[in-house]
């Protein structure tokens, strides 16, 4: 039985400790930095495969692009995961302010004229959204009749998901 020795141990956690923030970092981040992160782990994973495939066998050097390789991979996994779960939980904290601005002109039969008029009865705090490893407020706009609201966050610098009450769903603009 073969057991490794504390450097391997203490090498292989900051490795694993490393690709999950790295990861977790940039998923947080805006899209950009998404996309650049996620073409120089392709390009690490293609380097790496070439030399893996190409080489002579050396042990050492085999190790080394292996955990380049795991690295890149498992960075690009969690960049990803991270970056499609913030956005879930954005969309979704932005659905449940919707139904509670539903809620408020279902009682009131007019929307509110801002969303703190929601707290505390409709919400118990007004939800926030993350971009840019910040936490933002949602944007909110009501008619002057107070017939139609517009809601919206920043997904990415230049993108927003929006809603618009007369049309009652989300979409994403440039």
């Amino acid at each position: 039985m073969y057991i490794m020795g504390w450097k391997k141990i203490a090498r292989f956690i900051i490795f694993v400790t490393f690709l999950v923030t790295s990861g977790v970092y940039i998923g947080l981040g805006s899209f950009s930095y998404f996309i650049y992160f996620a073409l120089f782990c392709l390009a690490g994973i293609l380097i790496s495969a070439f030399y893996l495939t190409f080489s002579h066998i050396d042990k050492y050097k085999i190790f080394k692009h292996f955990y380049l390789l795991m690295f890149c991979v498992g960075s690009l996994l969690t960049c990803v995961a991270t970056y499609q779960i913030k956005n879930y939980c954005n969309l979704k904290r932005g659905e449940l302010l919707v139904d509670a601005i539903e809620e408020y002109k279902f009682k009131n039969n007019s929307y509110p004229s801002t969303l703190t008029d929601l707290v505390p009865e409709y919400q118990k705090s007004l939800p926030k959204y993350i971009f840019k490893l910040k936490q933002h407020s949602y944007n909110y706009l009501v008619s002057p009749r107070k017939d139609f609201f517009f809601l919206e966050y920043n997904i990415d610098n230049y993108t927003y998901r929006s809603y618009k009450s007369q049309f009652g769903i989300w979409y994403i603009e440039d």
